[in-house]
């Protein structure tokens, strides 16, 4: 992980390395000491100035060089001997199809994208069968109404509500006003 830096031109015919972002797990105090202290024991040559600028609005470290300094020479010096190039170690153990399983970054992001699709796919599924569930009752009440005078002929027939429900369910309905 590296922090994001760019260059500035400065008056004189000199320049400025600036530090917009710093990676994690980085203290910006102790990064800014560090360089200074490779400045005190010469590690690295043509850095004139340090200035933290960071507000509110976010990190902005600038580094001020001499007149004839290489920029990205030096650049190159301060990622390699400071935490501002940084790199972290990652357990990836995780749950694939309910089994522990090491897997690296691409993988667990393809993993990922195949659960998402078997959600949506579940969800999909479970809303179209509610969805044809309800069709079914509406289609009901639908022919009932076109045929309400015969409904309540065989309600009023039948000798107990399971025997009207029985006819109700084996009779043979128009679906549609004929």
């Amino acid at each position: 992980v590296q922090g994001k830096t760019h260059m500035e031109d400065l008056p004189q015919d000199r320049q400025a390395i600036v530090i917009d972002e710093i990676p994690y797990q980085v203290n910006k105090v102790k990064l800014i000491e560090k360089i200074g202290e490779l400045v005190k024991e010469k590690r690295i040559d043509g850095i004139t100035e340090i200035r933290d600028e960071s507000d509110k609005s976010g990190i902005r470290v600038v580094i001020d060089l001499r007149r004839n300094a290489e920029a990205s020479f030096i650049l190159n010096q301060i990622l390699g001997l400071t935490p501002l190039r940084s790199s972290f170690s990652v357990n990836t153990l995780v749950l694939n199809n309910n089994r522990p399983a090491l897997m690296s970054l691409k993988e667990i992001i393809a993993a990922f994208i195949n659960f998402r699709k078997e959600v949506l796919i579940r969800r999909t599924e479970f809303r179209l069968r509610k969805t044809r569930e309800k069709a079914h009752i509406y289609i009901g009440l639908y022919i009932a109404v076109l045929s309400i005078d015969e409904v309540i002929k065989i309600i009023r027939g039948a000798k107990d509500p399971a025997e009207a429900s029985r006819e109700l369910l084996n009779k043979e309905w128009k679906t549609s006003a004929e």
